[in-house]
């Protein structure tokens, strides 16, 4: 019997799964009220503490995010300096005075901005934050007629630091006053008829899963089971594609802020969801992947900021048992991650709340144990993931989102030739997801691209990119929170 191969979406609204709200979502009206919307916007959702903050909650964590960008480029800039044979005088001079600068940022400017928004001395915290900006041009300049190494994290330092700025300069200008709460039904009530299941899924549950196939068309799944105050992005999906299953883990309640150990599956064959056993400890954030038929949990947040848990667990779907595996070395801020031959590795990457450097680990389930990531491997995963024909490959979170492949051999990332992605199309942020040699990107408004991966020569690989659906303008506000691809 033909399978057919479908892409299930898990989708929600922007502005619904964010408590805060001023005429619409705190974020998406302070972004807007910024030089770079789509970074500040991801930037703000990846934390999941903006979901219950207010304007200077969202400064500060603006604030982190300098610091944590800064002190990977200084990481950057030290690797680069401890193997310098290859560089030229020129180019040493630049490296050491860069690395002053970004010292100035982590040990100077961003602890003077976080202590000013601490203490409501909002003008010194801008000060504090538009020196790091600064700071950071003055260190591409530092290249100036050369070809930089760092052109890519010093741009991005002075963005994020341009976003924190503008957010002081909202506080400082009293734009907005205290949030009140409005409901998803007052967020959208121009949506017509034709897409009232959604809303009406929406005001239930904060988001829904939608199944697309490629003809393409639009089928709107059964609801989850699941509380009707929930944060959509923090669940996490796993799926068993050839048996037709999608497995939902955890998450986090909106209402009171604490995590879930609930675990739910979707059957493609019926068309149902079913509550499986929960997991042993509750957790939000956090990764999952799929090993040898297992789906194996690690890490995640309880509910308070500093609360990240090493714990690590597995799920057998034939036996619908939890078991406790080895706990991985240190508690990770935000994930991501992807399973390579029988090996997970689980990275911060791109998506982490950005109080601490990237940091990651491998884990063995032969052997239940964990390891650090390489060096080359940690550096460059620069993100999100997705793993075709054995090769982990990302679409990179900046400038045109260039793709990268992992090559184990030279713990190295090339990137991918052929096609560009097509950024006029696909919005961020985006779920990603691979099958059967191609990769399926779904984009903000819900489009979809398939880049279908190819390898030419050996180790040398290209990607052909196809736009396949053109979404509705009812769903341009709706963002995807995970993707996966399931034959059903």
């Amino acid at each position: 019997m033909k399978s057919l191969l479908v892409l299930l979406v898990f989708i929600f609204p922007v502005h619904a799964t964010i408590p805060s709200i001023i005429g619409s979502n705190l974020i998406d009206q302070t972004c807007k009220q910024t030089p770079y919307y789509e970074l500040c916007v991801w930037s703000l959702i990846s934390n999941p503490h903006s979901f219950s903050t207010d304007v200077k909650g969202l400064a500060k964590i603006m604030a982190f995010t300098i610091e944590a960008k800064a002190t990977h480029t200084l990481e950057r800039i030290n690797h680069l300096l401890e193997y310098s044979s290859n560089l030229t005088q020129k180019e040493l001079q630049g490296l050491r005075a860069c690395a002053d600068r970004y010292s100035v940022i982590i040990k100077g400017d961003v602890p003077q901005a976080i202590d000013a928004l601490r203490t409501g001395n909002y003008k010194f915290a801008q000060e504090g934050i538009n020196d790091a900006a600064i700071e950071a041009i003055s260190c591409e300049e530092e290249f100036s007629g050369q070809s930089s190494p760092l052109s890519d994290m010093n741009s991005m330092v002075h963005d994020v630091s341009v976003v924190a700025s503008s957010i002081v300069k909202i506080i400082l200008s009293k734009l907005f006053m205290t949030p009140a709460l409005v409901s998803p039904r007052n967020l959208y009530p121009s949506l017509c008829l034709t897409f009232s299941f959604l809303r009406s899924v929406n005001q239930r549950l904060g988001f829904n899963g939608k199944l697309w196939t490629l003809d393409p068309a639009v089928v709107c799944l059964p609801p989850m089971p699941c509380p009707k105050s929930v944060c959509p992005p923090g669940f996490a999906c796993a799926s068993l594609p050839h048996q037709g299953k999608l497995f939902v883990f955890g998450g986090m309640r909106s209402d009171t802020e604490t995590s879930m150990e609930t675990t739910y599956v979707y059957h493609s064959s019926t068309n149902q969801w079913s509550v499986a056993s929960p997991m042993l400890t509750p957790r939000s954030y956090f990764a999952v992947g799929s090993a040898n038929g297992k789906i194996i949990a690690v890490g995640g947040s309880a509910s308070g900021i500093g609360d990240s848990i090493t714990a690590a667990e597995c799920y057998d779907p034939e036996k619908d048992a939890w078991t406790p595996v080895a706990k991985m070395r240190t508690g990770l801020c935000r994930y991501d991650s992807a399973v390579v031959g029988n090996k997970m590795y689980v990275t911060e990457g791109w998506t982490w709340p950005f109080m601490f450097s990237p940091r990651g680990g491998v884990y063995e389930p032969d052997k239940d144990t964990w390891q650090e990531l390489r060096d080359g491997m940690r550096e460059g995963w620069t993100g999100l993931s997705v793993v075709v024909g054995e090769r982990l490959f990302v679409i990179s979170e900046h400038g045109d989102c260039p793709m990268k492949v992992y090559l184990p051999d030279t713990d190295a990332w090339r990137y991918v030739g052929g096609d560009r992605f097509p950024r006029d199309a696909m919005r961020r942020p985006f779920a990603v997801s691979g099958a059967e040699g191609k990769v399926y990107v779904v984009s903000c408004g819900l489009n979809v691209a398939i880049g279908r991966i190819y390898e030419p020569k050996k180790e040398e690989y290209c990607v052909e990119w196809e736009v396949v659906t053109d979404c509705p303008k009812a769903f341009a506000d709706f963002s995807p929170s995970n993707c996966q691809v399931l034959f059903a």
